[in-house]
């Protein structure tokens, strides 16, 4: 298994003078729908996938109604959500009013062996071409795939 990139074009602009960088760009593969994703869970377990597929939808409402109770949510060795709040700045603590609040957000935060459970996978060029800015993602004709394991660079 190896994460896909491809090249992708930046211009950036410092006043008078255009810079272009390069970098790399992660291109998904097809996405593990929630079904698929509930039938892998269920293979190999006690349980089938009418009840893992329970257990996970319920899991967001939990989730969500713990949040908005300012709780931090510990998923295991998954991870931890919490929420978090900003707001518009004021001088004078006495000028702060809740009308200043901004959209409340909700904060992922990985355990420490999944969020490193990446390091050490290859990486495989898709295209030899790179993809400009403002351009779709699609194969050029020219596929080139070229597999590189850097040891223990984890690209995060």
């Amino acid at each position: 298994m190896a994460l896909q990139f491809r090249i992708r074009e930046q211009k950036t602009k410092f006043g008078e003078q255009e810079k272009i960088y390069y970098y790399a760009q992660t291109v998904l593969g097809q996405k593990v729908t929630f079904d698929e994703l509930c039938e892998e869970l269920a293979d190999g377990s006690t349980v089938d996938v009418a009840d893992v597929k329970a257990v996970v939808s319920r899991l967001a409402t939990v989730i969500s109604r713990n949040l908005k109770r300012s709780c931090a949510v510990d998923c295991g060795d998954l991870g931890t959500f919490r929420p978090s709040v900003r707001s518009k700045s004021v001088e004078k603590k006495e000028d702060f009013d809740v009308n200043l609040m901004k959209n409340p957000a909700v904060i992922f935060t990985p355990k420490p062996d999944f969020k490193n459970s990446l390091i050490g996978t290859s990486f495989r060029a898709v295209s030899n071409k790179f993809v400009a800015e403002g351009s779709d993602n699609k194969k050029s004709e020219n596929e080139d795939e070229e597999e590189h394991n850097p040891q223990g660079h984890s690209g995060l």
